[in-house]
């Protein structure tokens, strides 16, 4: 997978001229200073590979969302798995066996990555943890979503995911409130469907890669939704106003589903309309970690939601990687 990166180039916006007549009382000073500018040597423009390499050697250019770990496996339960023979079965079970140990052998290529001292991974130890701090930036996520707190999402997503709930929060009217809370579930620790890593072979980061994990998260939702009546319009704009078309229901999940139901109440007199919406959802959260040469990020970041694993995503996975090779493969 291949990204443009972008190439800052900074040139000098002005010159002086050399030119300019010099005061009399100061003609002796004025005289060398133009001598000592006039024998610099011009300057030359940087070669492209030059502001190639000089662009990989910033961290800021490394783009912190480079999609979904090729070969990850989202299994799930066993009464929805997407088999109806044994063929089926056995193949889809080849590569759930052929992820696991692929995924194993990534995390001991990820933690001996940095050479001396190795990354501090203890896939058994770790797991309680890992799962903890997943339920808590799941239920901050939908939180700071709900309050339409934008700098503490852009805090603990990464830009992908980071700039698509932005561009939701920028379309909510501002007469409408939400406010969103488990109700069931929040109890349970999230549980770990996948744990994956993938070196990153970039010019200028020796020593780079990321990590991801996948957890199954089984909730249930509640959002209250308070809309507000809008100001009144003037009388005179009212005629210019073009017809309004019929509103679709306000979407509030971040992966964009629309609640399938909704209890309204309006009380007489009040300006005020509630709405609460209840359901019960099982998502898939992908929390992803970097390592530049040859340093870890301090915190996980939310990547974004992933879904479950079908015969037809691993036949386009199969072919997609076919594809890389062919592709990388010199003729």
């Amino acid at each position: 997978m291949s990204t443009k990166l972008p190439i800052r180039i900074i040139r000098p916006l002005h010159r002086q001229c050399l030119f300019q007549r010099a005061p009399v009382r100061q003609f002796s000073i004025s005289i060398a200073l133009q001598a000592k500018k006039a024998t610099r040597k011009p300057q030359i423009s940087p070669s492209p590979q030059a502001e190639m390499d000089a662009a990989y050697r910033s961290d800021e250019n490394i783009p912190d969302d480079l999609g979904l770990i090729s070969g990850t496996f989202i299994r799930p339960p066993i009464w929805k798995l997407p088999i109806r023979n044994l063929k089926q079965w056995s193949q889809f079970e080849w590569n759930y066996v052929k992820s696991k140990v692929k995924g194993w052998y990534s995390l001991y290529v990820y933690r001996n990555i940095c050479g001396t001292p190795k990354l501090d991974i203890n896939i058994l130890s770790d797991r309680r943890q890992l799962r903890v701090e997943a339920g808590i930036k799941y239920r901050n996520m939908y939180t700071f979503f709900a309050d339409k707190n934008k700098k503490a999402l852009s805090e603990i997503c990464l830009s992908g995911v980071g700039t698509a709930l932005n561009e939701r929060l920028r379309s909510r009217p501002d007469n409408v409130k939400l406010h969103w809370k488990i109700t069931k579930g929040d109890d349970v620790l999230p549980t770990i469907v996948s744990n994956r890593a993938q070196e990153l072979n970039l010019p200028g980061y020796p020593q780079s890669a990321i990590r991801q994990l996948v957890f199954r998260v089984q909730r249930t939702h509640r959002l209250e939704t308070k809309k507000s009546a809008a100001p009144p319009t003037p009388v005179a704009q009212v005629q210019d106003l073009p017809k309004k078309k019929k509103q679709r229901a306000i979407v509030w999940t971040p992966d964009g589903r629309e609640p399938p139901e909704e209890v309204t109440n309006v009380a007489e007199g009040e300006s005020t309309s509630t709405s609460r919406v209840e359901e019960q959802v099982t998502e898939y959260l992908v929390l992803q970690k970097r390592v530049l040469r040859g340093r870890e990020d301090k915190h996980w970041r939310i990547w974004g939601f992933t879904s479950e694993t079908t015969l037809d995503s691993i036949k386009r996975d199969e072919r997609w990687q076919k594809q890389l090779v062919d592709y990388s493969v010199p003729n």
